[in-house]
């Protein structure tokens, strides 16, 4: 009796570790494009075309973010779920649509798939689409997908073609009367997203559709304070041409000149020529100069001195740009300071 339990057993274990096997291959075999070795699993054991993987994965999504149309055709043939998520809350529908694969896409939505389905974090897969190819964002669009669709931090589908340049995405978008002021959650807009990357067509087509261009995100920063920090002159000077308040402060009293006075000199030079006050303080009493000089920046302290920035502005702890500079080891900085007129 025992040694039959024992039997009994063991073809269980044997049995549960070969179906292990089996799943773990037609996931594999999905990701890979092997046809027929999912043709062959699934016939097998049919209830595996919808099972999760250890990591939480479907053969489904695995498939369709590599772009096998066949094995996708076969899989929701063979009974696997079109709206079925993963662990991350992803449909096939969202992996085919980041992975730009158009027919994929036309496939599942053809057999049901739910074109607003949200990830985990509130993604739809316009969210995907929106980074990459403008022809799958238009399938979605024309089947439905919400132009305006935010995720759980508040970014739009603009935000994300925005962010990453998609100029012929955000034309289509636009023609699709996405709003162009809309808040995520950190307060920021498109147009601040497309300025920080130093999109510049990006920036242009927002602004000729209403885009507000002095709007603060939670810090208080403008695009200007964006794109000055990321050193994208060109974006700068559209910025200023269209009306962008040179002088604008964030919350903590940075200017966009702070801001670029990082490492930017060319920026620099840019605002400095259209106004910008070069001895503007933030909260803290730090001037554009004091910024320069804390990180060793000597093109830029060169750039602002030859504008007539006070070498010897203190802020509110009575420190001058040279002790800052000196602070940080920074002895050409603080030489060039001495040379002119600088103090301790």
């Amino acid at each position: 009796m025992a040694d039959s339990k024992k039997l009994i057993g063991g073809l269980i274990g044997l049995s549960g570790r070969l179906r292990y096997g089996w799943s773990r291959n037609i996931h594999i075999a999905a990701k890979k494009g092997n046809l027929n070795k999912v043709k062959f699993i699934s016939a097998k054991e049919p209830e595996l075309v919808d099972a999760k993987n250890s990591t939480g994965e479907l053969a489904l999504c695995l498939a369709a973010g590599e772009g096998h149309t066949e094995i996708v055709e076969l899989l929701v043939a063979r009974g696997a779920g079109v709206k079925a998520k993963d662990y991350d809350g992803e449909t096939a529908l969202h992996k085919a649509a980041n992975g730009g694969h158009v027919e994929v896409v036309e496939l599942l939505l053809a057999r049901g798939a739910d074109v607003n389905a949200r990830s985990n974090k509130g993604h739809t897969a316009l969210h995907r689409a929106a980074g990459g190819r403008k022809e799958v964002v238009e399938v979605l669009l024309v089947n439905g997908a919400d132009v305006n669709a935010k995720s759980k931090k508040g970014h739009t589908v603009l935000d994300r073609a925005a962010a990453r340049g998609r100029k012929e995405v955000v034309a289509l978008l636009l023609a699709y009367g996405v709003e162009v002021n809309t808040k995520a959650g950190d307060g920021g807009r498109p147009l601040h997203a497309a300025a920080s990357g130093g999109h510049k067509e990006v920036v242009e087509a927002l602004l000729s559709r209403g885009a507000e261009i002095n709007a603060k995100n939670n810090n208080g920063e403008t695009a200007l304070h964006r794109a000055a920090n990321n050193g994208h002159v060109e974006v700068v000077r559209l910025l200023l041409s269209k009306g962008a308040d040179v002088n604008a402060k964030s919350y903590k009293g940075h200017t966009p000149l702070h801001r670029s006075a990082r490492g930017h000199r060319k920026v620099v030079e840019v605002l400095l020529t259209s106004g910008a006050e070069v001895d503007a303080k933030s909260n803290k009493g730090h001037t554009s100069l004091w910024s320069a000089a804390i990180r060793g920046q000597k093109a830029v302290v060169e750039a602002l001195i030859s504008r007539g920035a006070d070498v010897n502005a203190k802020d509110k702890w009575s420190r001058t740009p040279m002790s800052a500079a000196a602070g940080e080891g920074h002895k050409e900085v603080v030489k060039l300071l001495w040379e002119h007129g600088g103090v301790r």
